[in-house]
């Protein structure tokens, strides 16, 4: 028991150092760049130079503002529309299983999505093709739809991309209360379906639903891909702007951007702070408003307008998809056309062979990153108590830490410290970083399945003299075959995604598909951005087809295990 005891200590120890460490490393790091002492700057001891430096940067306030704007707004939308979606759609005999559409969605990286909606709604998109071909427009019009200086196109990116995965996260909480007893005694009381939801099921939801928010809320407060392609450009939202800065040849921005990334990192968790106190004041005088018991029709009118509004914006991300595809294979598409004149395969004859090396980088960081979070996983489990299991909230907290801190506000001190190790710009670098952000998802996916297992099988297989390690390779992993593949999809769709760790920490030297897009939607041919695009988009699509058809053939063909067994 000591020796149980003992190894599971030490393996939350190595986990939790794994993926708090960096976190750690890199916002401590850029504290010293602000206060520390860097000779080669000019900057010896302590100093307010470089936070004077940040609050002179042209375009701060509008950035900061613009910021919190679409972050906000953005989470407020996905959030009502993913709601709104469940209570119409869900309990109105549509499948879950049928919702490919948002799956599609969810697993598409948000620069391919981003990519898309410029094919759509730019003053040359899809759009006003077919505005233009039904009016006398000549030329497309001069006005800002994409990177509009308010970030209006920025929040529909952010709706389009969140709303599926809240909607997700709805539909896994819902199977965890009695929503049907529930419903049935509202309906009873006199409540229409709309109101049903607001008193009775979303009080039961919003707390299994409350960290996914604020995921989605640090993404929108400091996402860098989508504001990229989609965000206001001058100036930009915050986090692009200390991009910039970090990036940029003069090294004395170097420090105000390390003042940046902490302004970066306190803002996300200030906004926390104000959803929090929402929240306990909505609760308040919520449960004032439910003692009256009015019977209020505007939810009842206001929530299927909602939801088809939902439902339209999910089929524009994925038209927006299909625009990515078209164009990797259109050959001429002049505007005002709405369909490509010629099609042909020519684009990806031309351009796929040089994309290969950053697609080959992409799969082998994504696979191996995402065989590293299944094994951490797997031994985090394998020495867990059942009582912890039940119990222990604050670990597997700890663990979805990197969900909730900006990659912007410690990634570069990070790289700054593998730097002076030697390990800047290596793939080891880019590997850890990449599980940062791959672990906390596999933790939660195997989390649910892993603890479902019924321990009478250990306890059969212990008196049959088998090991523990046998037990964990003959019984609980085949047992656990479909959620592994589960959790290796969204690992690699997470992985294929990230664009920031992979610009710091692999130094310029590593390519991946991601890094290519960004590069490439600064002005390139939309043959090529379709091309690569969807390229990218395929990688999860396929991982995702894998997770779902695998199971079922090695199901269908189980008969062939009998003669393992005998």
């Amino acid at each position: 028991m000591r020796v149980a005891l003992n190894s599971g200590i030490v393996v939350r120890i190595l986990v939790l150092t794994i993926i708090l460490g960096p976190i750690v490393l890199g916002l401590f790091q850029n504290v010293v760049s602000i206060f520390g002492q860097k000779p080669s700057l000019e900057i010896v001891g302590l100093s307010a130079n470089p936070l004077n430096t940040l609050l002179i940067v042209p375009g701060l306030v509008t950035a900061v503002i613009t910021t919190l704007f679409t972050g906000i707004v953005a989470t407020a939308i996905s959030l009502v529309l993913a709601f709104s979606f469940c209570i119409i759609f869900l309990y109105k005999g549509v499948k879950p299983r049928k919702l490919a559409i948002i799956t599609m969605l969810l697993s598409a990286p948000h620069v391919v999505v981003a990519i898309g909606l410029t094919f759509l709604m730019a003053p040359s998109g899809w759009v006003f093709r077919l505005f233009a071909s039904l009016s006398d427009f000549e030329s497309p019009p001069d006005i800002f739809i994409v990177n509009d200086p308010f970030g209006v196109s920025l929040v529909v990116g952010l709706v389009i991309k969140e709303a599926p995965f809240l909607i997700f996260v709805i539909m896994a909480s819902i199977t965890q209360i009695p929503v049907q007893r529930n419903l049935c005694e509202a309906r009873a009381l006199g409540y229409d379906l709309a109101n049903c939801w607001i008193r009775v099921i979303v009080p039961q939801i919003w707390p299994l639903v409350r960290l996914p928010v604020f995921v989605v809320l640090a993404y929108s407060l400091a996402n860098v891909e989508m504001a990229v392609v989609l965000g206001p450009t001058n100036p930009p939202v915050l986090s692009v702007l200390l991009m910039r800065m970090f990036l940029s040849p003069d090294v004395t921005f170097l420090a105000p951007a390390s003042a940046g990334a902490l302004l970066q990192v306190l803002l996300v968790l200030a906004v926390f702070l104000i959803f929090y106190l929402l929240e306990m004041w909505i609760r308040f005088f919520g449960k004032m408003w439910l003692c009256l018991g009015t019977r209020s029709a505007i939810f009842r009118i206001i929530f299927p307008w909602m939801a088809q509004f939902s439902f339209c914006m999910l089929l524009l991300g994925c038209f927006a998809l299909f625009l990515s595809f078209v164009w990797s294979f259109a050959s001429h598409w002049r505007w005002p056309s709405v369909f490509p004149e010629t099609m042909s395969t020519q684009n990806w004859i031309r351009f796929a062979p040089d994309l290969i090396p950053f697609l080959g980088n992409s799969i082998f960081i994504a696979s191996s990153t995402t065989l590293s979070a299944i094994i951490l996983a797997i031994a985090w489990f394998q020495t867990e108590k059942r009582d912890d299991a039940v119990n222990g909230k604050l670990l597997p907290f700890a663990i979805c830490i990197p969900l909730f801190i900006p990659q912007i506000g410690f990634l570069f001190g990070l790289n700054t410290v593998f730097l002076k190790t030697g390990l800047g710009g290596s793939w080891f670098a880019v590997i850890w970083s990449h599980l940062l952000y791959v672990f906390p998802y596999v933790f939660i996916v195997l989390a649910n399945p892993w603890r479902s297992i019924d321990p009478r099988i250990a306890k059969s297989a212990s008196a049959l003299g088998v090991g523990p390690f046998k037990q964990l390779l003959f019984l609980k992993i085949p047992i656990l075959i479909p959620s592994i593949l589960a959790a290796s999809a969204i690992g690699i769709s997470v992985s294929i995604a990230q664009f920031l760790p992979t610009l710091f920490l692999g130094g310029g030297r590593i390519s991946t598909l991601t890094t290519e897009v960004i590069a490439l939607s600064y002005g390139a041919d939309r043959r090529i951005l379709g091309v690569v695009t969807t390229l990218q988009a395929l990688v999860p699509w396929i991982a995702y087809a894998a997770a779902f058809f695998i199971p079922r053939y090695i199901y269908k063909n189980r008969s062939g295990l009998g003669g393992i067994s005998s």
